[in-house]
């Protein structure tokens, strides 16, 4: 086992239903000097993505919405980011820090998980929304962290998840998908 995959089973083991890795070079291309893993943290060689499905079925039907705050069910990903970051310091000695993901001050957020997930091969965007979709688990969390340690990346997803081949025969015949359909906009 490579010491990629030993980090994502870390990941997979503590809270993340998917673990990717992305070259921290790889975010240049799409964010301003600011922005970038090497800000975040000097000589970043890697950045470990964790997606996790967040609240139970349970949490989101609970009338009272103060719950999801107040147990913290969206942050199961966080969980595995900060165990994969301990392992790699203390296992392999190179620096990890959780990557900075929420606006401070009403600036704009440091880092942006949707595009370490997408860099990461962990989904796409979707068409209908604001959000990254996973091939198998269609919306997830995402956190992820960043490192000194070189990994061996994954790579972005060659095929959208969205439209996908039964979303595109649906609306052929329907005139509808099922995000549209279920869309209170539309």
């Amino acid at each position: 086992m490579t010491d990629t995959e030993r980090i994502k089973e870390v990941g997979l083991r503590t809270g993340g239903l998917v673990v990717g890795v992305a070259a921290a070079s790889a975010f240049n291309e799409f964010v301003p000097a600011g922005h970038r893993p090497e800000d975040i943290l000097i000589g970043a060689q890697s950045v470990v993505v964790a997606g996790s499905k967040g609240p139970t079925a349970g949490a989101w039907q609970c009338p009272d919405h103060r719950l999801m705050e107040i147990t913290g069910y969206d942050f199961r990903e966080n969980v595995a980011i900060h165990v994969m970051c301990d392992y790699i310091e203390n296992t392999f000695g190179y620096q990890a820090i959780h990557a900075p993901s929420l606006p401070t001050a009403g600036h704009t957020p440091p880092m942006s998980m949707m595009l370490a997930a997408v860099l990461a091969g962990l989904g796409t965007r979707s068409l209908a929304a604001n959000i990254i979709l996973h091939p198998d688990y269609g919306l997830l969390y995402y956190a992820a962290l960043i490192t000194t340690m070189p990994l061996t990346p994954d790579h972005p997803l060659e095929t959208a998840v969205c439209p996908s081949p039964p979303c595109v025969e649906m609306y052929r015949k329907l005139g509808t998908t099922p995000c549209l359909a279920a869309c209170p906009v539309s």
